[in-house]
């Protein structure tokens, strides 16, 4: 992407965090080259000192989501996260960076999943009458290249030797002593529940929400999950 088309209007909507609880999935479809953030209301450059010297950056992540506005005929579910750089505990990008790390990879990428969710205020915060907002986020990488739905040829099947004379039949031998009866099969393992559930589901654990609110959530974000689910987790968290 060029700087001209970074600067071009974007069809898209940006997630809002209103909230505690408040959560948002989608599939990442672009990461921008990082600019300098702007004051909030105004197209002022943002610093993080009165010196400005230290400029604020930030970058465009935009996803494939599920939600649509009502009031936009043209709402395609694309959304725009602003990830602003905020190294500190709880910001968007430490919970992202997290996520990532949870999730064994290096870094976002194209095709992987992102939720996010705002899961309260700093108690700690300078502003009182106007906290900082914590985060948390669940990450799932894309699949690897060569997976499913691929183009890669199938493997031929291997050719087989033609089979020799059976060898003539030896002599019956003595009856086996009867055998055991054999012990009934274990029941299956239940299917695991992927790391991306499983952390917003734990994140929204700590908000306080009942299991069946915390389910009916993630189903409007995309992740589709049970109460049962959900109180497993909550279950083996404890």
């Amino acid at each position: 992407m060029s700087a001209f088309d970074f600067f071009a209007p974007r069809a898209s909507h940006s997630w809002k965090f209103t909230n505690p609880g408040d959560t948002h999935t989608g599939t990442i479809t672009e990461v921008s080259d990082a600019r300098q953030a702007t004051e909030y209301g105004s197209n002022e450059l943002a610093y993080w000192d009165k010196e400005r010297t230290r400029p604020k950056m930030q970058v465009a992540v935009t996803l494939d989501t599920t939600e649509r506005d009502p009031q936009d005929a043209n709402d395609t579910g694309k959304r725009t996260l602003w990830v602003v750089e905020d190294g500190r505990s709880g910001s968007i990008l430490s919970a992202i960076r997290q996520a990532v790390h949870q999730a064994g990879a290096g870094a976002i990428d194209i095709g992987g999943q992102l939720t996010v969710t705002f899961s309260g205020f700093d108690p700690n915060s300078k502003n009182p009458a106007n906290p900082r907002k914590i985060y948390t986020a669940a990450y799932q990488a894309p699949a690897p290249a060569g997976g499913m739905f691929t183009n890669q040829a199938p493997a031929q099947p291997v050719a087989q030797p033609a089979a020799a004379p059976a060898p003539a039949a030896p002599a019956p031998a003595p009856a086996a002593p009867a055998q055991p009866v054999a012990a009934p099969a274990a029941p299956a393992p239940v299917p695991a529940v992927p790391d991306a559930v499983r952390q917003a589901v734990t994140a929204l654990i700590a908000t306080g929400q009942a299991d069946e609110q915390i389910a009916a959530t993630l189903a409007g974000t995309g992740l589709p999950v049970t109460a049962e689910t959900v109180a497993t987790i909550r279950a083996t968290a404890a």
